[in-house]
């Protein structure tokens, strides 16, 4: 019976691990805006294949540790006011500190910002063309961070193999 519960124990810590160092599998929140228009804030759980649209051609995609949108039509832009783009990634949990982001991109004058769990990108409005994306790389420092229900599983899967070890010494 001790035997078993030191097991059951080791097995509690070795289970709890850590979180998933990317995104997929969590919801994540995209935000659309063009000066003072807001074009909605869309929440999705990151899979495969693309997320959703804006326009019916405005395809993006979360990766685990990245960002794709791309127009598939030609047109002159959000709103052809020339106001500032802002499209804002928020609700980003990488399990890890955010420490760059890598922008690729044909559109000009972009700039990006981002905290631990944003990023945001602006530019001024252009033509669109189909071949028009920004593409963007999650950079983080590796660490994961636990997961409040794992540090449970590792503080119950530590207790269980303390106290197996205890009663195997009243024995």
């Amino acid at each position: 019976m001790r035997h078993l519960k030191a097991t059951l124990g080791l097995a509690g810590i070795l289970l709890a691990g850590t979180a998933n160092a990317g995104l997929i599998g969590d919801s994540v929140k995209i935000e659309l805006t063009d000066g003072d228009r807001n074009y909605g804030q869309h929440t999705h759980t990151v899979g495969a294949g693309e997320e959703g649209n804006y326009f019916s051609n405005q395809f993006y995609d979360f990766g685990d540790l990245s960002f794709d949108i791309r127009s598939n039509s030609t047109f002159c832009g959000m709103s052809c006011r020339g106001e500032i783009i802002t499209l804002a990634l928020t609700d980003l949990d990488f399990g890890a500190t955010l420490t760059n982001v890598l922008l690729t991109t044909n559109l000009t004058g972009v700039s990006v910002s981002f905290g631990s769990n944003f990023v945001s990108f602006s530019w001024l409005d252009q033509a669109l063309t189909p071949t028009t994306y920004l593409s963007a790389d999650f950079v983080t420092d590796g660490v994961s961070v636990p997961e409040p229900a794992s540090l449970g599983l590792f503080a119950m899967g530590l207790l269980g193999f303390g106290l197996s070890r205890l009663r195997a010494r009243k024995h």
